[in-house]
């Protein structure tokens, strides 16, 4: 009788660690973070394949709305780190996911800069996501990571729960995220961690053959920000441009006209002319929406930034 006890005893104990563990995993991730310290792994990873991943899921999010991505990504970034990439991601995309909630209008843009440090060939890497969103009031700020009931809605108490997880994973890579912010004016949230360098090669470069010169380059955008953009990649990289008035009035020529589908069919038949002239015309497009083929006109998909710019103009 004894041994039945016991063994009845056992079973219900491990039905019950079962029960708890189950009802643990189905806890917000939040929630966990709360009762277990994060664990972090390192391993090497390509930093800008996964911020053009990133670019892709930030995309679907935003869908319809009249919000512009932007990714300004420093043209030193290696091509190789060593770190925990899923952490850094999940972190990124919290971060870009609470931008794109709030932000109607205008625009979203991750800069990341890097810094050498001379140390154990570390490289010291600063990440900004800035909105131009609804804004915190200035009581909030000093709760946004920790405040448990900030929102009714369940979709932005879940992105009070993402920030509190990514404020725990910065922290446990020895970074710190600051917040500022306006009411009715956006915010940017900023950290900065310390990645070990694998490869020092850089992760994007415009490769020219030998018998390629440096291309030129105009541009024509229905949206500031995306052209703004443009001209940052224009600079970064040194590529000669020529505002699109004067090409129009001497009639010059360039290696590529950079538009957009609205700045495109605004001027539908100026731009067809252009491509009866052999103008290499180049349309920026959401990769994740149906869009109208020309023959003579090239799609370029967004988020265009450092590694996709450069495989384009490299002809990769």
């Amino acid at each position: 009788m004894g041994n039945l006890w016991l063994g009845l005893l056992i079973v219900g104990i491990i039905a019950a660690c079962g029960f708890l563990a189950w009802r643990f995993a189905r806890l917000p991730e939040a929630a966990r973070f709360r009762f277990i310290k994060p664990k972090l792994t390192e391993d090497t990873y390509a930093p800008l394949l996964m911020l053009e991943s990133l670019g892709q899921s930030c995309l679907r999010q935003i869908g319809n709305k009249p919000v512009e991505l932007i990714f300004d990504i420093d043209k030193n970034l290696p091509a190789k780190l060593c770190g925990d990439e899923g952490r850094i991601r999940q972190v990124l995309m919290s971060l870009l996911e609470n931008a794109i909630l709030f932000a109607e209008k205008g625009y979203v843009r991750l800069l990341i800069k890097v810094y050498p440090v001379t140390e154990n060939e570390l490289l010291e890497m600063h990440v900004s996501v800035k909105d131009t969103g609804k804004g915190f009031h200035e009581e909030k700020l000093e709760r946004i990571f920790s405040s448990r009931k900030e929102y009714r809605e369940k979709e932005k108490q879940d992105a009070v729960d993402r920030l509190f997880v990514s404020q725990c994973l910065i922290r446990k890579m020895g970074g710190e995220i600051h917040v500022k912010s306006e009411e009715g004016r956006g915010s940017e949230f900023w950290f900065s961690i310390q990645q070990k360098i694998e490869d020092p090669a850089l992760g994007a470069a415009i490769k020219l053959a030998e018998n390629r010169r440096v291309p030129k380059a105009s541009a024509k955008f229905s949206n500031p920000y995306r052209e703004e953009a443009l001209m940052a990649l224009f600079n970064m990289y040194k590529i000669s441009f020529i505002p699109y008035d004067i090409l129009q009035d001497v009639g010059m020529t360039v290696d590529y006209l950079f538009t957009d589908h609205g700045a495109f069919y605004e001027g539908e038949q100026e731009m067809l002319e252009l491509v009866r002239r052999r103008e290499n015309i180049c349309v920026l497009e959401n990769p994740l929406r149906d869009h109208r083929k020309i023959e003579g006109v090239t799609i370029v998909y967004r988020p265009f930034f450092s590694l996709n710019f450069c495989r384009f103009l490299s002809q990769e």
